[in-house]
C-alpha cells in the first residue's frame, strides 16, 4: 500500500510539474464540440404512433415524461424557464400568443436536482442566465413566431490535461429521417408554431464544467485570458441546435441514416462551388450521390450563402468531428466567425458575423440581420468612452466617461435588439466629468441594448447590458 501511495504522489508531482513547467501543454484552444459527432447525430422516427429519436449508432430515446406535463407547471417548479426577446416569463406567461419567438427551456440538472453542473450551488445560477441570455438574444434576431423545446442534458465533467483537450460542450439538432435534405424539429417548430413531437425535445444542449475548464459566465464581454467564455459557447451550441450542422462523415455518407442529411448540408458547396451532395430519384428512391472523397479534406469547401456568398467551411487536410460542421476563420477575409470550430481564453462572441446571420436566412429562419451582426460592423468608434455602470439596472442612471470629445453637445441613442429607438437625449458636454447619458427616471426593459453617440465628426458606440 505504501509503494502504490507512493507512485500516486509521484505521478501527482509530475502532473503539476508538467502544468507549471509546460503550461503550453494544456491547451489554450479547445473545441467546441464532442469528437464523436456520430453520437449526436440523431432523427427522429415513429414506431406504433409513437416517436423516438435515433443516433447514428441506432441508440434510442423516447423522450422525458416531464415533457408531458404542462408547460406553466414545469416553470412553476422552476426547472424550465421561457426565454423571449423581453426576457424571463414566469408561468402566467406561458400561454401568451404573439409573443414572438419563444424558447422553453429545460435544465435536467435541476430536474434530477444533482448539485452539480446547472444545479450547482455555487455557480448554477450564474451558469443559467449566461445561457439563457443567450436564448434571449437569439430571440431577439428571430422574427420568427413559433417556440422550440430545449433540454439541457445534465453536465459532464472532463478536465484539460497535457495532449488532452476536451470539449465544451455537445449539442443535439433532430431531424426527420426522410431520404435528402430535412429541416431540423428546432426550425419546424419555431416556423410553424406546432410541435414536432410531443414527446421529444427539438433540441438538446449539453455543457463541460470540468474543475480545470476557467469560465467567465459574465454577459458583458470581459472574460481575462485566462478564462473561456461561457455565452460564446452556449451561442455557438444553439445555433448547431438551430440546423447548422451537418450529418456528412469521413466517407462521404451519412453518419445518421442512409441517403438522410441536414438542410444545411444541402448548400455545401464542392471546390469548384458546385453543391457537394447531389440527388436522384424522389421519396422513397431518392439517393444522394456520395461526393469526391478527397474534397471532404481539401481546406476548399464553401457555405452557399444568401446574396451570391461563398462562406469557408471547415475542411481541414485531416476529417474530424468538426469537419464540415463549422465555418472556418483561417480562410475568412470578413472578420471571425463564431462558429468557428474552437475557442480560445479571452476570445468572446456577443453577437453574430453578418454570414452567419445570412446562413440562418438561407436555412429558412427570418432573420432580423440589422441587429443580429456584431457591433463591428458599425461604423467604428473614433472617441474613447465608457459608460457604466454596465450591467446596470432598470431605473438606474448611466454615465459616460468621456476621453477626448470637445464637441459641447453629444447625441445619444439607445436602440434595442430589434433595431428600435428605446431613448434618445442630447446631453451637454461642459468637460467637468462624467455626463449621465441614459436618466433614471427612463427606465429601460431588462436587455441588451447598443448605445451610440456622436457629435460631428466624433463617435462612439458600446454594448450596454440592463439587468
Amino acid at each position: 500500500m505504501k509503494n502504490r501511495i507512493l507512485k500516486t504522489s509521484k505521478s501527482t508531482l509530475l502532473l503539476f510539474t508538467a502544468y507549471f513547467l509546460f503550461p503550453e501543454a494544456y491547451a489554450q484552444e479547445l473545441p467546441f464540440d464532442h469528437p464523436d459527432k456520430k453520437k449526436f447525430s440523431a432523427t427522429v422516427v415513429y414506431e406504433n404512433g409513437e416517436a423516438k429519436m435515433v443516433n447514428g449508432y441506432g441508440e434510442m430515446s423516447f423522450g422525458e415524461a416531464y415533457f408531458s406535463r404542462p408547460l406553466a407547471e414545469r416553470v412553476q417548479n422552476r426547472y424550465t424557464y421561457i426565454v423571449s426577446a423581453r426576457g424571463i416569463e414566469g408561468p402566467e406567461k406561458s400561454n401568451e400568443e404573439n409573443a414572438g419567438v419563444r424558447f422553453n427551456i429545460t435544465y435536467k440538472d435541476v430536474v434530477l436536482g444533482s448539485g452539480t453542473g446547472f444545479d450547482d450551488p455555487t455557480y448554477g445560477q450564474q451558469r443559467r442566465d449566461a445561457l439563457n441570455a443567450a436564448f434571449q438574444y437569439l430571440s431577439s434576431i428571430i422574427n420568427n413566431t413559433g417556440e422550440a423545446d430545449v433540454q439541457i442534458d445534465p453536465s459532464f465533467f472532463q478536465n484539460i490535461t497535457p495532449g488532452n483537450t476536451p470539449p465544451l460542450a455537445t449539442s443535439t439538432a433532430p431531424s426527420n429521417a426522410s431520404r435528402g435534405f430535412n429541416d431540423c424539429l428546432a426550425f419546424r417548430h419555431l416556423n410553424t408554431g406546432t410541435d414536432p413531437s410531443n414527446s421529444l425535445p427539438d433540441g438538446i444542449l449539453s455543457f463541460n464544467f470540468g474543475n480545470n475548464i476557467n469560465y467567465y459566465y459574465g454577459i458583458d464581454g470581459a472574460p481575462t485570458n485566462n478564462q473561456y467564455d461561457f455565452f460564446t459557447v452556449a451561442l455557438h451550441e444553439i445555433i448547431h441546435m438551430l440546423g447548422f450542422t451537418s450529418y456528412v462523415n469521413a466517407s462521404g455518407t451519412s453518419q445518421a441514416a442512409a441517403n438522410v442529411f441536414t438542410a444545411f448540408d444541402e448548400f455545401i458547396l464542392d471546390p469548384g462551388y458546385n453543391p457537394l451532395l447531389v440527388t436522384s430519384g424522389s421519396g422513397s428512391n431518392l439517393t444522394v450521390a456520395v461526393p469526391q472523397v478527397s474534397y471532404l479534406t481539401s481546406n476548399d469547401l464553401w457555405f452557399d450563402n444568401m446574396n451570391g456568398l461563398s462562406t469557408p467551411v471547415h475542411a481541414p487536410g485531416t476529417f474530424s468531428a468538426s469537419s464540415l460542421d463549422h465555418f472556418d476563420n483561417s480562410r475568412s477575409t470578413n472578420g471571425k466567425f463564431v462558429m468557428n470550430n474552437s475557442l480560445s481564453k479571452g476570445e468572446y462572441y456577443r453577437n453574430l458575423h453578418a454570414e452567419e446571420a445570412l446562413a440562418l436566412v438561407r436555412l429558412g429562419y427570418d432573420i432580423n440581420i440589422s441587429m443580429a451582426t456584431s457591433v463591428e460592423d458599425m461604423p467604428q468608434s473614433n472617441a474613447d468612452a465608457r459608460i457604466y455602470p454596465n450591467p446596470a439596472t432598470s431605473g438606474e442612471g448611466v454615465k459616460i466617461n468621456l476621453q477626448g470629445v470637445n464637441k459641447p453637445e453629444i447625441l445619444v441613442v439607445v436602440y434595442d435588439m430589434l433595431g428600435r429607438v428605446s431613448y434618445s437625449k442630447v446631453v451637454m458636454n461642459n468637460g467637468s466629468g462624467p455626463l449621465t447619458a441614459i436618466d433614471p427616471h427612463n427606465n429601460l426593459a431588462p436587455g441588451m441594448y447598443i448605445v451610440i453617440g456622436s457629435s460631428k465628426d466624433e463617435l462612439f458606440n458600446q454594448k450596454l447590458v440592463i439587468e
